[in-house]
């Protein structure tokens, strides 16, 4: 089972790249605990930056250091029955913003 993470980058033109991580779940998770969670470790209850959440960078190929911005959007989170992680969603958790914690090795 899989707990899916929605998030996009947006820039400064309202382009969206979207993109999703699955994460390992034991158990059926409840969703509005977990969602809470996560907004509690958001910017504005929005906001994120991707490497203090150990989730794939969306910037499109070229940044405008005047226009564009580091930010990525949360969008929801989905339960997976069938899913593909590589990471525990426990850990995962344990791990948002800590600059020492690693998710490898």
């Amino acid at each position: 089972m899989c707990l899916r993470f929605h998030y996009l980058y947006r820039d400064a033109g309202n382009f969206k790249r979207f993109g999703f991580v699955d994460f390992l779940v034991s158990e059926i998770p409840d969703l509005f605990s977990e969602i809470e969670f996560v907004k509690s470790h958001l910017v504005d209850g929005l906001y994120f930056d991707h490497r203090a959440f150990f989730v794939p960078d969306l910037h499109f190929g070229s940044l405008d250091d005047e226009l564009d911005h580091g930010w990525h959007e949360f969008s929801h989170l989905e339960w997976l029955q069938d899913g593909f992680g590589d990471v525990e969603w426990e850990i995962w958790k344990r791990g948002i913003g800590r600059e020492e914690f690693s998710l490898v090795g």
